[in-house]
């Protein structure tokens, strides 16, 4: 059967394979991850290659006993032949070193660079080649959170790259966002892809559209984010912007004739990345003035909403929650220093007293994000992330009923490091039990609030309302809700795996197991 798409990377022994550096390693596979083919060669004219083994890890002792490329070039050119599109990560690159070998590569057949198409979605201006700067395959890969571990082969391996160039293709053309706007009275929504934004609204400087837009901007004497003024020179600087804008102006509505409206849609519909990279700027960029009188007007923004809802938009809100928590840390970590060390306690203490809502939700958000990620988490973070914790158990109340569902979340303690935040088959291949004692009830509330007909689909609406700010009950007592967590629907418990939900069998009650951890094999019970 033929293969629509084909996913190629190589190794070689340097950058010229017409002025004598050679193929050390040549891999193929399909869109479904099969290897077709994976092989070493060695090269017949040179002997070392110092500078690119540094890189791709390939010594000439690895190769010593491979075949040379032309004995495999055959079987290369008929899995080309049965494609239809060759995909890469600087596609050019390889099919220029497979065709110095002898590869037989039409000129009619189609080729996709992913290098390419992620260098416009990354949005970084080379503004002396008047083009976007292309960026490494591991930029692209840690950019949409491949996991490097979950196979055997690793960066600069032709294999592990294919499989990584394949993962970023995937991202590009199947992560969507929605962009929605009030059409003649009627919500009309369009979903696109990133590579649908890049590759269709490639704007050159010289382009009548780009130019119509900075004119815009020029005119522009409200363009904010609440009371703070936005660079309409850093705007005018981002492509990334300037193409969206465009994009929304022609896709989304043929009638809109202002661009000020499209700039303003595309500030109040950014994705979550853009998003955070626009607030970051922002508040990097204002006085301590600014940033107080922008707390100051956000605030007076929510206390003249009717609603439950911010009466600003979400980018404000956005920058207020940065502002609200930057403060209030800053200002606990400066009383801390103005202390003798053993009243630091008393202080950290008055302080969180002072912290809004918003600031300790976000601040245990950050050192969970921190945790998950292995990031070594400062004596002054850990003591204030405790605290926190503690106050939300300690003023919670809870109503027991046969109709609720409870969250359970591992206690504290060094006990349970290595376990927190592991997938299960991690805690099953070191034989471990988790039961009740080894868990703190932070959360308990009306199962029949909880939508999905299913128990598979009530368990997903609980994942996702544990772990959005604005949908997590003021009660809840944890973290968002993550791996190692156990949800108990009615008498079954369920461990959130990294992937969905794994039964619990038992999970028993806190005073039916005194089991002891013991990390050295003899007892697996996670009981105190």
């Amino acid at each position: 059967m033929k293969n629509k798409y084909i996913i190629i990377d190589t190794e070689t022994t340097g950058f010229h394979p017409y002025d004598g550096d050679e193929l050390l390693q040549v891999s193929i596979i399909d869109t479904d991850g099969n290897v077709l083919f994976d092989e070493y060669f060695k090269p017949q004219h040179r002997t070392e290659w110092k500078e690119a083994e540094q890189v791709n890890g390939i010594s000439p002792e690895m190769v010593a006993d491979r075949p040379a490329i032309s004995e495999k070039i055959s079987e290369i050119n008929a899995i080309i032949e049965n494609s239809d599109t060759i995909i890469g990560y600087n596609t050019q690159f390889d099919i220029g070193f497979l065709k110095a070998n002898g590869a037989i590569v039409p000129d009619d057949l189609e080729t996709v660079d992913v290098m390419e198409d992620f260098a416009k979605i990354y949005g970084e201006w080379n503004s002396a080649r008047g083009s976007y700067k292309w960026q490494k395959l591991t930029r692209a890969a840690e950019y949409y959170g491949y996991d490097w571990s979950q196979r055997a082969e690793t960066a600069h391996n032709s294999l592990g790259d294919c499989y990584a160039t394949l993962f970023v293709y995937d991202k590009i053309n199947t992560d969507t966002m929605v962009i929605e706007r009030v059409i003649d009275g009627k919500r009309v929504g369009i979903e696109l892809t990133p590579a649908e934004i890049s590759q269709a609204y490639y704007i050159k400087e010289n382009d009548d559209r780009r130019q119509d837009i900075l004119n815009a901007l020029d005119e522009m004497d409200s363009l904010k984010i609440g009371n703070i003024d936005i660079s309409n020179d850093f705007l005018k600087k981002s492509t990334t912007f300037i193409n969206d804008v465009i994009y929304r102006y022609e896709k989304m509505d043929d009638h809109l004739e202002d661009y000020n409206m499209a700039i303003e849609d595309v500030l109040d519909n950014a994705d979550k990345n853009y998003a955070n990279k626009l607030v970051s700027h922002y508040a990097q960029n204002m006085s301590a003035a600014d940033k107080e009188q922008y707390i100051e007007s956000a605030e007076m923004a929510m206390d003249w909403n009717d609603t439950n809802e911010p009466a600003i938009s979400r980018l404000e809100y956005m920058l207020y929650t940065t502002l609200i928590t930057e403060r209030d840390y800053d200002k606990i970590k400066q009383d801390c220093l103005k202390v003798p060390q053993n009243n630091t306690g008393e202080y950290i203490d008055k302080m969180i007293k002072t912290m809004r809502t918003e600031a300790k939700a976000y601040f245990i958000e950050g050192i969970d994000e921190n945790r998950k990620n292995g990031v070594e988490i400062s004596e002054l973070d850990n003591i204030i992330y405790k605290k926190l914790i503690d106050e939300r158990r300690t003023e919670h109340t809870r109503e027991v009923s046969s109709e609720n569902y409870k969250i359970y979340q591992l206690k504290d303690g060094e006990k349970y490091h290595g376990i927190r935040f592991e997938p299960y088959h991690m805690i099953e291949a070191i034989g471990i039990n988790l039961n009740k004692t080894d868990y703190d009830l932070v959360y308990e509330g009306k199962i029949s609030e909880i939508k999905g007909n299913s128990v598979d689909e009530k368990l997903e609406n609980i994942y996702s309302k544990f772990n959005r700010y604005e949908t997590m009950p003021e009660a809840f007592m944890g973290h968002s809700l993550s791996i190692s967590d156990v949800v108990e629907i009615g008498d079954t418990a369920y461990y959130v795996d990294d992937i969905g939900f794994k039964k619990l069998s038992p999970f028993l009650d806190n005073h039916e197991q005194n089991e002891v951890l013991d990390m050295t094999g003899q007892n697996r019970g996670l009981g105190r």
